[in-house]
């Protein structure tokens, strides 16, 4: 039969100090696990390329007065991102020029 050790003040604080440390680091990892999400850089076309089949890539306008006048016509705001599939859903340049040529003189 063995007989067992009575544990000592010092070991007891040290033991319930390794559980708290142990505990802490679970819980840290678990909760960077639960909260990381993937992230995927996001394609930026230059003002001469095409969207062909990344309708996710972001768009840019050489012309500041033009991509206002687009994120108005699509009713997005200047911190919303400007989407291939966003673009291609502009029917009219008509109604883009518009806007652009109103927002020049104005």
């Amino acid at each position: 039969m063995k007989r067992r050790v009575k544990p000592t003040p010092v070991t007891r604080f040290f033991s319930t100090q390794f559980l708290n440390f142990i505990s802490t680091l679970f819980l840290l990892v678990i909760c960077t696990f639960l909260s990381a999400r993937p992230v995927f850089a996001q394609q930026i076309l230059k003002p001469d390329e095409l969207c062909s089949n990344n309708l996710q890539a972001m768009v840019s306008f050489a012309d500041a007065v033009l991509e206002a006048a687009a994120r108005e016509t699509l009713s997005i705001g200047s911190e919303d991102a400007l989407t291939c599939s966003l673009v291609s859903s502009l029917t009219s340049i008509h109604d883009v020029l518009q806007i652009a040529i109103k927002g020049v003189r104005d």
